[in-house]
């Protein structure tokens, strides 16, 4: 956790390649996917951070697999409060019609097989999100989720 923790509030930029390798492994493990969409940040949150960790993974994984990574089809469409420190409702709550498939992508995703990728998964809200606009405002076949950490 140290190091995802590291990545997304740090810069630590070298934890990319190391963190990448497990997630390369995983993905090349769960099967093939048309292209790998990282879990988007707010326009403000990327503003303020400087960059999205997810998609800094999502591009280093699709590098390693030779993959298509798309950091710009899905999106959030307004901010919300930080995830850290809510609780599961909250977490639902939150998350839900947070994101959009940018109407000119929408075809891309017609029958895809996705690859999501995010940094930590704790319930499960986000991702849930994601994969459900990824399925129905793009109308992906499958969508599968992987994850640097998970919560207990």
């Amino acid at each position: 956790m140290d190091a995802v923790h590291g990545l997304k509030y740090s810069q630590r930029f070298d934890l990319v390649a190391v963190l990448s390798g497990y997630l390369a492994w995983e993905a090349k493990r769960m099967g093939a996917y048309d292209v790998i969409v990282p879990v988007p940040v707010h326009w403000w949150r990327l503003w303020r951070r400087g960059y999205n960790q997810s998609s800094l993974l999502a591009r280093a994984v699709g590098k390693r697999l030779s993959i298509k990574v798309d950091c710009h089809a899905l999106s959030k469409k307004r901010l919300v409060r930080p995830q850290v420190g809510l609780s599961r409702e909250e977490r639902l709550k939150n998350m839900k019609g947070v994101f959009e498939i940018a109407p000119k992508k929408a075809r891309l995703f017609e029958d895809a097989t996705v690859l999501l990728i995010d940094d930590v998964l704790t319930t499960g809200s986000t991702v849930n999100e994601c994969a459900k606009t990824l399925i129905k405002q793009g109308g992906c076949a499958r969508v599968d989720v992987l994850t640097v950490a998970r919560t207990l």
